[in-house]
Order: structure tokens, then sequence, then C-alpha cells
């Protein structure tokens, strides 16, 4: 059986290479990386030679069973590799089937990517959601190369919950 952190490390580099093609280098085993990426928005502004591009208003971003939305995502490049991503929303938030089929689901209102940290943070009403399993916090980060995953912020004064759904017995 597979991490339900497994969902994150295969599909989130992905998602924060909205719209230039770019494929962060970590293992990705999903069929949706052959499929076409199509992202919508009221506008997107790119300056080339900062490296910077910006998709504003309602961000709509698809590629085979991955979809994310946010009111704006920021995409920063230095010799054509991403360096940092950021999607914002009220929530940002994303879903995708894992291997077995399960639905996942996941947001935050700024979610922010660093390829060469191989880091993953949700912050601000940070939730995941996989198999009827709910994690709520202030803030997640999650370690890609690692797979280690920290929740809370003990500065906010806010608490991390989690709900862990009963799962069926196997039949003998």
């Amino acid at each position: 059986m597979h991490s339900p952190n497994r969902f994150l490390k295969l599909t989130l580099p992905l998602l924060f290479a909205l719209g230039l093609g770019i494929m962060a280098t970590i293992g990705f085993a999903l069929a949706d990386e052959d499929e076409p990426i199509e992202i919508s928005a009221d506008s997107k502004q790119t300056d080339f030679k900062a490296g910077v591009a910006t998709f504003r208003g309602d961000v709509d971003f698809r590629q085979g069973e991955l979809q994310a939305f946010g009111e704006q995502a920021d995409l920063q490049l230095e010799n054509g590799q991403l360096v940092r991503a950021v999607l914002i929303g009220s929530p940002a938030r994303f879903q995708q089937r894992d291997e077995q089929g399960e639905l996942i689901k996941g947001q935050a209102d700024t979610a922010e990517y660093e390829p060469a940290k191989n880091l993953l943070t949700l912050t601000g009403n940070a939730r995941l959601d996989r198999a009827g399993d709910i994690l709520r916090a202030p803030l997640i980060t999650y370690n890609l190369a690692t797979e280690v995953a920290n929740a809370g912020d003990p500065e906010s004064g806010e608490r991390v919950t989690t709900t862990i759904a009963p799962r069926s017995k196997p039949q003998p």
C-alpha cells in the first residue's frame, strides 16, 4: 500500500509547473504526465527577462485527472528551470485520483513549491483529504525527497486536527 503522501510526491511538482511546460525532475509515475496541460485564467502576464509568469483570475489547471483551481498562480524561473511556484486562492484547491482510484483533495490559502528544496508548503487553512482521512492545520510542509510531512504552526495558536475514517475489515 502506498503512503498517503504519495499523491503529493507524484503530482504537486506537476501542479506548480503551470503553463510553461516545465516538468519538475521529481519522480513521476503517473500517466497524466503524458496528457496535455490546459490552463485558463482571466489573464496571464509573462516577463521573459525576469523569468516570471503570473496567471490571474479564476485560474483553472487541468492535466489528465489532475485539477487545480486558484485566484492566482505565480511562477519564477531561472535558466529555464522552475525555482518557485505559488498558487493563491480562497482557497487554492487541487484534486486527483491516486493509483488505487481514491480521490485525493487538498486546499490552502497559499501553496508554495520550491523544487531545489523538494519542499511544498501549504499555508493558511491547509487541508488534505484522502479515503475519508482528513488533515487540517494552519501550516503543512511536505518534503518530497524524504516524504516527511509536518503539520502545525505553534505561533498561530491553532491546533492540528486529524480525522481517520474507519476502515472495513477484510473478509476471511
